[in-house]
């Protein structure tokens, strides 16, 4: 038997530098609700706490904010 690991490309994302280039690729070749998605990743690289420190918000609205475009996103994909 294999024993195999998921990938998570947020482990990968070390340094800012790594998440604006992940991004800024994310960007320039998905729609917005995969940027979205992206945006999601690099915040868990980040820390959420770290983040919704930065920004001025609690962590449970941040973790909010991305459930949330994550039904719309699943609802565009399904009226398609």
């Amino acid at each position: 038997m294999t024993n195999t690991t998921a990938f998570d490309v947020a482990n990968y994302l070390e340094t800012d530098e790594d998440i604006r280039a992940f991004l800024s690729t994310a960007a320039e070749d998905g729609s917005p609700e995969h940027l979205n998605y992206c945006l999601g990743i690099a915040v868990r690289a980040r820390g959420m706490t770290q983040v919704a420190n930065e920004v001025g918000v609690t962590r449970a609205s941040l973790i909010n904010h991305f459930q949330v475009m994550l039904i719309q996103s699943s609802k565009q994909s399904l009226s398609c």
